[in-house]
């Protein structure tokens, strides 16, 4: 059996009109929106905080390296190619999005390329590890005496 409906009939149908389901559209694609600008602030901020993380393990593990093992550790900054090489490790590439601006001894160079060094008995070269991104600096740096690391955290808007 087949069921018509007459206008009469139509008229009594609840459901949503074209307009309804525009405006629904309309106020899906506006959170989506400023959902992902706020997802792209987290995102460049943590490509800092990954720098800043990965810069300070390799300088905290030269450290160890050199203690443990009784001899010289350098942790090299290749700016051009965007890497980080302790001895004995792989190289830790850097993102494009984050500058580094290297300040160390002027005696200490690895190739032409600025190093801080930990030897032996924990003590090191220096230096400091200035890490710019997302609009913000962040500071790592290294005492020569006790070749401790130490963050200096958020410096804030650059």
């Amino acid at each position: 059996m087949s069921r018509r409906v007459d206008a009469d009939d139509a008229a009594g149908m609840e459901g949503f009109t074209l307009i309804e389901m525009l405006v629904v559209i309309a106020i899906l694609v506006t959170v989506t929106a400023v959902g992902s600008l706020g997802l792209a602030a987290v995102r460049d901020r943590q490509i800092g905080e990954t720098a800043r993380t990965d810069i300070v393990a390799a300088l905290k593990r030269a450290r160890l390296d050199a203690i443990r093992l009784g001899h010289r550790a350098s942790v090299v900054f290749d700016i051009d190619r965007r890497s980080i090489r302790a001895d004995g490790h792989p190289a830790i590439p850097v993102s494009p999005q984050v500058t580094l601006h290297v300040t160390t001894s002027s005696k200490v160079e690895q190739q032409g390329l600025p190093a801080i060094v930990f030897l032996a008995d924990g003590r090191s070269s220096g230096g400091s590890i200035e890490i710019v991104a997302d609009g913000r600096s962040r500071t790592v740096s290294v005492d020569w005496l006790l070749g401790t690391v130490r963050e200096a955290g958020d410096a804030g808007q650059r």
